[in-house]
């Protein structure tokens, strides 16, 4: 007889490296196994069971073990040797056969719509748990700007000439990014003023995401629940809030514009000091709104009406609605770019006392 040659088998499952586990006890092991059962009466299939011997088992060859298939993919030594001397192979035939590891990639789940009953997080709760949790909120964000909101006056676009008049306040909350809108009394418009929206959160088509208080500025457009607004005015509460976080407010970032003017105005590729002397003969020392509009396209600066205001709050001393030209010349002159020139009388000119 011949000793029991030692086989790695496939198998997938990890195993403890302090504890070994056993699939199969030490037997004979048939190739198909015998019929159990009422199979069995009367009948003797002993003699005619065919069983698995060493002559049977190659590196790369499949047996099954009651049902389940392994694959012989290497063998020992010892068993190398035997085959050799016994079946005469050669060590080509132990060659291991490599296994592509194949990389198991999870189904994406897609979130089904929300049916808006209700708040979207709270619905996606049941989504991702079978026992669903509150969603988190963010208490910090909640004690610092507890009871700050941004409010604007707008106005809704719409075709049908009765909706033209119609005005209506927007409130954004920033300590839960919710936001609350409220209709203007009209005489003889026949809307009921009032509420709008009650407060919740919306999501802005366009990005597919909530909406961010940046997204609110003067001149901009938004979609909220289908309608669309126009934001006009913003009180003076909202543009302090704006100014002081001027990082998270590129409009109110008196810094950002002028830097981004005066980078346009020393272009290399333009004759703007020129240009710039010229403007100043011709519009004097204190410059409007419709003529520092006129200014702007002149020079092509393309500034939106939220950035216009926020030169006109850091220039507008009187808030007459007119800035001094000079006074605006020297902030720009800070961000000049190394190697432009200034016109002396663009500068150095007297601001004209009213």
């Amino acid at each position: 007889s011949y000793p029991l040659c030692a086989l790695a088998v496939s198998d997938e499952r990890p195993v403890s490296t302090q504890s070994t586990w056993e699939l199969l006890s030490r037997c004979r092991l048939p190739k198909v196994p015998p019929p159990t059962g009422a199979a069995r009466i009367g009948t003797d299939h002993s003699d005619k069971i065919e069983y698995y011997t060493h002559a049977d088992l190659r590196v790369g060859c499949y047996i099954t073990v009651y049902a389940r298939h392994f694959l012989i993919f290497k063998a020992d030594e010892f068993t190398e040797k035997f085959y050799i001397d016994v079946h005469g192979l050669t060590s080509k035939d132990f060659e291991p056969i490599e296994q592509k590891e194949e990389v198991y990639v999870p189904p994406q789940r897609t979130p089904p719509p929300h049916n808006g009953y209700g708040e979207e997080e709270d619905s996606l709760g049941s989504f991702y748990s079978l026992i669903p949790k509150p969603p988190r909120r963010n208490y910090a964000k909640l004690l610092k700007y507890d009871k700050t909101a941004l409010r604007y006056l707008c106005k809704l676009v719409s075709e049908n000439p009765e909706d033209q008049d119609r005005r209506f306040i927007i409130e954004f909350f920033l300590s839960d990014d919710t936001i609350r809108v409220y209709e203007q009394s009209m005489r003889n418009s026949g809307f009921v003023a009032g509420k709008f929206l009650d407060r919740r959160r919306c999501k802005n088509v366009e990005t597919g995401e909530w909406f961010k208080p940046e997204e609110f500025y003067m001149g901009g457009r938004l979609i909220i629940n289908g309608f669309v607004f126009d934001l006009l005015e913003a009180d003076e509460a909202t543009l302090n809030i704006m100014e002081n976080d001027a990082q998270s407010f590129k409009k109110s970032n008196i810094e950002l514009i002028l830097r981004t003017l005066a980078e346009k105005l020393w272009a290399k590729d333009s004759e703007k000091v020129q240009l710039y002397s010229e403007i100043k003969s011709k519009f004097g020392d204190v410059v409007g709104v419709e003529l520092f509009a006129e200014l702007c396209n002149q020079l092509q600066w393309e500034l939106d009406e939220h950035q216009k205001l926020t030169i006109f709050r850091k220039f507008d001393k009187d808030e007459s609605g007119r800035l001094t030209f000079p006074e605006f010349c020297i902030a720009l002159e800070k961000y000049q770019p190394a190697g432009a020139e200034v016109p002396a009388d663009a500068t150095n000119s007297k601001v004209e006392k009213e």
